[in-house]
């Protein structure tokens, strides 16, 4: 996978940013969505006794929120991601994304894992990618859809449950960094199982050349960025039950 994120001439060290559950939690509990800004600047903690009143007590709020948790699937992907990586282990950092920098962004390759209501450093990228994360209340679930296509009914890849395996999207991302000298990889999904069979198809060259060849040529002949979205049926990882179902580049 790493070359995806490292470009051969200057190759920058690169970052990995996990995903901070307790910010995804404490935004789905409270009905509130926090910007970049807001989450960097720590303006939020300021004002959870007025934002949240009604839905949160402070004490509750702050509970959340104060806590460093991030999931399983990030683990797991870590550890996937540190497997294939080679020597550039020695170059790779991970930090907390509470704890990540706009410095990092604009020097290093980063690996971002998450969305943006658990990871606001996916932020700044957004208005390049047609892909959004919306999160449905009510089945207390996240799912894709896709900006650009105004054609495309809004809830085509909304979850449902029937009496078939239920079907999970993961997004795959790889834009320039905010420095404009290395790479910045997005990885987010449905939940566990999308996240994890991302990992896999990244780390499958058969894959990565499949997905290049959809791609326009990069002017300098390295990997072309781009933003693709996956189906996997059901928690299957084998590759005839994941289909790639948007692939294209990014904007701007």
């Amino acid at each position: 996978m790493r070359y995806l994120v490292v470009r051969p001439i200057t190759t920058p060290a690169t970052t990995i940013s996990f995903a901070d559950a307790s910010l995804g939690l404490y935004q789905d509990l409270a009905g509130r969505t926090l910007s970049l800004s807001d989450y960097f600047g720590r303006d939020y903690l300021r004002t959870l006794s007025e934002t949240d009143a009604g839905k949160l007590d402070p004490l509750t709020s702050h509970s959340i929120i104060l806590r460093r948790y991030s999931s399983y699937a990030s683990a797991n992907l870590l550890w996937k991601l540190f497997q294939v990586s080679g020597s550039a282990q020695q170059q790779t950092s991970v930090h907390f994304v509470r704890d990540y920098t706009f410095r990092a962004l604009k020097a290093n390759n980063a690996v971002l894992l998450g969305n943006r209501r658990s990871n606001p450093w996916i932020e700044p990228f957004e208005s390049h990618l047609g892909l959004r994360w919306v999160y449905d209340k009510p089945l207390g679930v996240q799912y894709p859809v896709d900006t650009w296509n105004s054609s495309a009914d809004k809830n085509l890849y909304r979850p449902t449950e029937t009496g078939e395996a239920r079907e999970g999207y993961c997004l795959i991302a790889l834009l320039p960094n905010l420095g404009g000298n290395g790479n910045v990889l997005i990885i987010s999904g449905t939940g566990g199982a999308t996240i994890n069979t991302a990992a896999d198809f990244l780390a499958d060259e058969q894959f990565v050349t499949h997905l290049r060849q959809r791609l326009p040529a990069a002017k300098d002949g390295l990997f072309p960025h781009f933003e693709a979205l996956m189906r996997v049926k059901g928690r299957s990882p084998q590759p005839h039950d994941t289909a790639m179902v948007v692939c294209r580049s990014p904007r701007g």
